[in-house]
Order: C-alpha cells, then sequence, then structure tokens
C-alpha cells in the first residue's frame, strides 16, 4: 500500500516536471520570437519542482538510492556496518521530522493568513505547500516503516537483513535491480527479496 502511495506521487511529480519544462519551453520561445509571457511560469515551475522533490524523497528511502560513501562499509564487519546504517536512517529520520514540523509550520502560517503568491495569478500558497507538506509526510511514515523493520532485524541480529533493508546495495544488487527494474523496488518493500 506504501508503495503504491509513493508510486503514485512519484509518477504526478514526474508528470508535473515535464510539464513545468514543457511551460518554462514555451515561455522562453514566446517571449524571444514574440515579446509574449506566460504569467508566473516560473513561479509554477518552482511549486511544481519543490512537490515533485517532497515526493521522491520516499522512493529514495524505498530503493536506498541515496548517495553514501561505501570505501569503508565493505571492510567493515557486518554488525557495525549495520549499526552504522540504522544510525544513518536514525539520523535521516530527525531530519525529515525537522523538515515535515519546518513545513506544516509555514503551510499552517499560510492557511491563516490566506497568502497568495505576490504575482499576477495570485495562487494560493496552501496549494503547493499543501502537496508538498503531504509528501514530507509520506517520507517520514516511510523512514518509521523502515526504520521499524531494520530495529527489529537489529534487535534479533540479523545484520545481513538489516543491510539488506537499509544498506549500501551491493554492486551485484544494482545490477539486478537495473535489470529486473521496476520489479526490484516492489520486492524491497514486500520483503519478497531473496536472501
Amino acid at each position: 500500500m506504501l508503495r503504491k502511495v509513493i508510486d503514485t506521487g512519484v509518477m504526478a511529480g514526474g508528470y508535473t516536471l515535464i510539464a513545468c519544462a514543457i511551460l518554462v519551453t514555451l515561455d522562453v520561445f514566446l517571449r524571444k520570437l514574440f515579446g509574449v509571457v506566460i504569467p508566473d511560469a516560473d513561479l509554477v515551475s518552482t511549486y511544481g519542482f519543490a512537490v515533485a522533490t517532497s515526493w521522491a524523497f520516499s522512493q529514495v528511502v524505498i530503493d536506498r538510492a541515496n548517495v553514501r560513501l561505501d570505501l569503508l562499509a565493505a571492510r567493515l564487519p557486518r554488525p557495525v556496518t549495520a549499526t552504522l546504517d540504522v544510525l544513518a536512517i536514525l539520523s535521516l529520520a530527525v531530519l525529515a521530522a525537522f523538515m515535515l514540523e519546518r513545513g506544516w509550520s509555514v503551510l499552517r502560517e499560510s492557511w491563516i493568513q490566506g497568502a497568495r503568491s505576490n504575482t499576477p495569478m495570485q495562487i494560493p500558497q496552501v496549494i503547493p505547500q499543501g502537496l508538498w507538506v503531504v509528501g514530507l509526510a509520506v517520507l517520514n511514515v516511510t523512514i518509521v516503516v523502515v526504520l521499524v523493520h531494520s530495529l527489529s532485524r537489529l534487535r534479533r541480529r540479523d545484520w545481513q537483513g538489516v543491510i539488506d533493508e537499509i544498506g549500501i546495495p551491493s554492486l551485484s544488487e544494482e545490477v539486478r535491480d537495473a535489470s529486473e527494474y521496476p520489479a526490484a523496488p516492489m520486492a524491497r518493500v514486500t520483503g519478497e527479496q531473496s536472501r
């Protein structure tokens, strides 16, 4: 269920980015050729980018696609690597919770004040900010789910299970995932991955 919500949000975000790229490209051509400006094209594309990014964060967590330095990870004992992975996801949880709290604060303030963009279209700020905050909320839920699974495995001393859940993907995993995509990311979430 969580993966379906994330996939839907990410797909919508991807289509939003494509639409924003078309809008900005059209704005540039119309401005250059005819001196016509599309109102708020840059602002709408900024909103689209922020919303799409907030939703993509969850997919990055589930797919273990975030950039990490694995220079030492391969050389450390599995218990140490697993413990460091859990500390990393805990740190990410703290950052995500802070982002959500700040985002909610901004959204609430915009709602109370009835804030609108200071542009010709007068876009109500609660629309893009609300979509952005929902993306951040999904990120927090995703991290909690992954963290609970990881802590459960850590408690059972299933070091490899922790590494498989939140650790740095091995080269063979990356090759396998690239050849099986999009089935591979779904297997991670549902626990159908062979160990």
